[in-house]
């Protein structure tokens, strides 16, 4: 979205209205303009000449006010202190808008000193820096919508990239592939072992339950995530044996907070899926706390063929954390260790 202040069009409309500003002001505070223009009684081409001639500088007027704003405004303003950023913004800008407007009425009063007219005349400085005012405030409120604008147009992108992805991650969890591997473990499992079929397919509910039931929540306790993953876990166990080891730290499941749900299988299921492993060379992921942090490593041993994305996982999750909060997750690879930083939410509403 292009800045309205960065089209020629837009500060020539801009100079014209600062041009009426100033006819107006000028009319209004100081009786020898108020004749010259309402009076009449000057030649045609004195008025012509007089009009292009104010339209010019106000122009270049409107042009300098602009840059100043500009520039004050990048070098003051920041994300990490907004409010003091914009205070000094503001106290820069009341000072540069009188020097401005100092030097503007002495330039006028030395370029157009007629009849013993004062050198400098209060009016001159009042009206000038009225003008920087307008420009600048301006300025400042074109900016402040433009961005209101962009985020409002990137927050939309991203609830639907969001919701997208949402619907995207519960078809993957309920994919005709996972459930029928899923149901020809149970079938192999109440030939062989009842009580262990049975155990399987409490955990299988518990997982369609979780999936089904919280795909349209923005966030789940972390405990609960933990819970799930736990359940699918197991079933991935029994379906890998030996060749993947899921470990969770204490001070992980005792750590408060929420998370986005799905998120923490999510994770682990892309490491299942970009990893070759066995049982003589297990996957190893490991999930602890850090810094406000959930953390999710895996050891790397990337397959051959990578397989195709589906565009669901860290995707999926860093579009969600940038609808929630201001943190985003971090990724890393060091040391033959893939690891994931998810930022543990404190201060979303439980749903």
């Amino acid at each position: 979205m292009k800045f309205w202040f960065d089209t020629l069009r837009s500060r020539l409309l801009l100079t014209l209205v600062t041009y009426a500003l100033y006819l107006l002001l000028y009319i209004a505070t100081d009786s020898v303009a108020r004749d010259y223009y309402l009076g009449g009684g000057y030649p045609a081409w004195g008025y012509v000449i007089d009009i292009v001639t104010t339209l010019v500088m106000i122009f270049l007027f409107v042009q300098l006010s602009i840059f100043y704003s500009r520039a004050v405004h990048q070098r003051l303003v920041s994300t990490a202190h907004p409010y003091g950023g914009l205070m000094a913004y503001s106290v820069t800008l009341l000072l540069l808008n009188n020097l401005v407007a100092y030097v503007l009425a002495r330039l006028t009063g030395y370029l157009f000193f007629i009849d013993g007219l004062p050198f400098l005349q209060v009016q001159h400085i009042y009206v000038y820096a009225t003008m920087a005012a307008f420009i600048s405030g301006t300025y400042t409120s074109a900016y402040y919508l433009h961005q209101y604008m962009i985020d409002a147009d990137e927050k939309k992108r991203l609830e639907t990239v969001a919701m997208q992805e949402k619907m995207n991650a519960l078809k993957q969890q309920i994919d005709p592939h996972f459930m029928f591997n899923n149901f020809s473990i149970l079938s192999e499992l109440i030939v062989e072992d009842g009580r262990l079929a049975v155990k399987f397919l409490d955990n299988l509910s518990k997982v369609y339950r979780y999936v089904i039931g919280n795909h349209d929540k923005d966030t789940v306790a972390l405990s609960a995530e933990l819970a799930f993953l736990d359940s699918y876990m197991y079933l991935m166990s029994m379906r890998y044996e030996d060749a993947v080891i899921v470990s969770v730290s204490g001070e992980l499941r005792n750590s408060p907070g929420r998370i986005p749900p799905v998120s923490l299988q999510l994770l682990v299921e892309n490491a299942l899926k970009h990893n070759r492993f066995s049982a003589t060379q297990p996957l190893l992921v490991r999930l602890s706390v850090d810094d406000g942090c959930v953390v999710v490593s895996n050891t790397m041993h990337p397959l051959a063929s990578p397989p195709v994305s589906t565009g669901v996982g860290l995707s999926n999750i860093t579009a969600r954390y940038a609808l929630l909060c201001n943190c985003k997750p971090r990724v890393s690879k060091a040391d033959g260790v893939f690891t994931v930083y998810l930022p543990i939410i404190t201060d979303a509403p439980h749903e």
